[in-house]
């Protein structure tokens, strides 16, 4: 039909929500496929490091009552998982304590780059010395660090420390 010159079409409105509402749809299958690959391979590389049965989506947070007996909690669990075992927090984020001593000397000794995730949190405390730097900066300050570590510019402090961790038993 032709009004004053112009074709009168249908209004397209209703057509472009319903394209929005899937694209949406499409956006969250695509969000949600994401965490569970990254869930599944997560749960791969834990495998062999059992631990306390988690909430699929809050992980172990619900264990945690912040009364004054997580850390009891904790202890308990290295009772029971004498090498390491994992924490969940969520779906994807996973913590793995290791308190045994050969595991601990296997990752301190370790060449591999810090994870981020861990020393964001503490970099506004501690400033960007040589715990959380990287790259050519840690090389530096390492390298200047170094020599005040050695045997012979230590040794006429053993006394000292000595009587110091007397005084302090």
């Amino acid at each position: 039909m032709e009004l004053g010159g112009f074709v009168k079409y249908p209004l397209v409105w209703p057509h472009i929500h319903q394209l929005l509402a899937a694209l949406c749809l499409v956006a969250a299958v695509y969000k949600l496929t994401t965490v569970l690959l990254k869930r599944k391979a997560l749960v791969q590389s834990l495998a062999a490091f059992p631990g306390p049965p988690g909430h699929l989506l809050f992980g172990n947070v619900l264990e945690f009552k912040q009364d004054g007996t997580d850390l009891f909690k904790a202890i308990k669990w290295g009772e029971r998982y004498p090498y390491a075992f994992p924490l969940w927090f969520g779906p994807t984020t996973c913590i793995l304590n290791i308190h045994h001593p050969d595991y601990v000397k296997t990752i301190l000794s370790s060449t591999e780059p810090k994870d981020d995730f861990v020393y964001k949190f503490i970099e506004s405390w501690i400033g960007n010395g040589l715990l959380v730097s990287k790259g050519q900066k840690w090389f530096r300050h390492r390298r200047l660090l170094t020599p005040g570590f050695h045997y012979d510019v230590l040794k006429p402090y053993v006394k000292l420390m000595s009587e110091s961790a007397k005084t302090m038993l």
